[in-house]
């Protein structure tokens, strides 16, 4: 009723077949292609995605024997897959950082595996790197150089689905608090638009695994274990329509210190701006020429006011522009900057300093 489609995964082992290890003799992989088949056949029109697999690299990143042998159960499962439901997309990889700092990935791509599947599913987390590699901005920074890499060995572009990706807000190493959390939630979802091949992002997890504040995987969750909204819930609802329905149309010139982003759709424009520090960062915009409406704001920091008139362009009689000065924190603010720039050059229209 909701529109939400299910992914699901296909794993793990079964104690009746080879006592519970992963598909890579022949018995087992034919016990799992047997699976493949019932389940495909089960939901044939149901299921929109399904992953093969899930982090399989984790035992072993590095062993190439290791990695031909999930690259031939891709292939198999995606056959399998295709000839009980055609229309359904076949993701596959679910690779851990590790995995991809070791090459997992990347051996995946060169056996081919694109020619079977639609698309390579990563789980790039970094809440564990140390400071200042640990943020957004540095995430999608990583992130695109591993895109570059993958689609340079595959010659083609390789369609990427983060199938899990978060920031856990609990007390203890890799942890940030549940108002740091909701802002990184909000940066990584509009940084990831701005790869094109980032075709899905699915934040990990939907509600907190328990009560320990302490213990790390108890505290990933939009929602806490009494299913009480933590901030980053009350955020991705708010920048939901905006990820769905607007396309990313370039940066604005920017510092080491803030982001600006461009959005748009056929009736609006967008500035999306933060600050990537602690401190608040004030910014100057201005617009192309004379502006006849005030700017509408959503301020993630506050996503329950909406969207409200906050800021006013001030146009001086003898310039043929208006400028506006924004504060920028870390929650990203985002602008309407109104239909008056549809149409317009993808960066004219704001510059700043």
């Amino acid at each position: 009723a909701q529109g939400i489609d299910s992914l699901f995964i296909l794993g793990y082992g079964n104690r009746f077949h080879g006592d519970g290890e992963k598909p890579r003799s022949e018995p087992v992989r034919s016990a799992f292609n047997r699976y493949v088949a019932f389940t495909a056949e089960q939901f044939r029109g149901r299921i929109k995605h399904y992953e093969i697999w899930n982090e399989w690299d984790v035992e072993d990143p590095v062993d190439p024997q290791f990695t031909a042998d999930y690259a031939r159960l891709i292939t198999d499962a995606a056959g399998i897959i295709r000839q009980h439901d055609p229309d359904a997309k076949v993701l596959a990889g679910a690779v851990t950082t590790k995995g991809i700092e070791s090459g997992f990935a990347l051996r995946l791509i060169e056996a081919g595996i694109m020619q079977s599947v639609d698309g390579l599913s990563l789980h790039p987390y970094v809440h564990c790197r140390r400071r200042g590699e640990n943020t957004p901005e540095a995430w999608i920074e990583w992130l695109a150089g591993v895109d570059m890499e993958l689609s340079r060995a595959a010659n083609k572009p390789v369609p990427l689905y983060l199938t899990e990706m978060a920031w856990p807000a609990h007390q203890g190493a890799c942890g940030i608090d549940e108002t740091l959390q909701a802002a990184y939630l909000a940066r990584s979802f509009f940084l990831a638009r701005t790869l094109p091949n980032v075709r899905g992002y699915w934040w990990y997890d939907f509600r907190n695994d328990g009560t320990d504040k302490r213990e790390r995987e108890h505290n990933f969750g939009l929602l806490r274990q009494d299913y009480s909204p933590k901030p980053a819930y009350q955020v991705l609802e708010a920048i939901s329509p905006i990820i769905k329905d607007y396309q990313f149309l370039g940066r604005v010139e920017e510092s080491r210190n803030s982001v600006l982003l461009r959005f748009g759709n056929d009736e609006d424009q967008l500035l999306v701006a933060w600050s990537t520090t602690d401190q608040t960062r004030p910014v100057t915009i201005t617009s192309a020429g004379k502006s006849a409406s005030n700017l509408k704001l959503l301020d993630t920091a506050q996503p329950d006011k909406g969207w409200t008139t906050a800021i006013v362009w001030q146009c001086p009689s003898n310039a043929d522009h208006c400028a506006a000065r924004v504060e920028l924190s870390a929650f990203p603010k985002i602008l309407s900057l109104g239909p008056d720039s549809v149409g317009s050059e993808p960066l004219q229209p704001i510059s700043t300093r």
